[in-house]
């Protein structure tokens, strides 16, 4: 789809609303090669809970999340070791999860097109 399809669909459709709040659950570890935190389902759990706030994917989306270093619980693990590591991994997190929520409100309203909308029907030479 290029840019200017997309705008089509939003002019016609609106923009998709997300809520960017709930539980998020996942696990992350330290890759020590590449010296970044990174998502392992092997890896220590790590959960947040953010407040429901809905908001409307466009040019001017911004969801965030502030994390305080003295309140994070880290418990004695093999794979976030530091405070700041359990920070990223917690960053990491919500920004996965608003990325899957916007990729699902972004196909649920590609699937509202129609045949018509989408530039068929289309001509073939035989």
């Amino acid at each position: 789809m290029t840019a200017e399809e997309e705008k089509r669909m939003y002019e016609g459709f609106g923009y998709p609303v997300i809520d960017i709040g709930g539980a998020f659950e996942g696990s992350f570890s330290f890759d020590k090669e590449n010296k970044k935190v990174v998502e392992n389902e092997d890896g220590h759990p790590v959960s947040i809970l953010h407040n429901s706030n809905k908001i409307s994917v466009n040019e001017q989306f911004k969801a965030e999340i502030r994390v305080g270093l003295d309140k994070l619980d880290l418990k004695a693990n093999e794979h976030l070791t530091t405070k700041t590591s359990l920070a990223e991994a917690t960053c990491l997190l919500f920004e996965t999860k608003v990325l899957e929520r916007i990729e699902k409100a972004v196909e649920e309203i590609k699937d509202k097109q129609t045949c018509f909308e989408s530039g068929y029907p289309k001509e073939v030479s035989i």
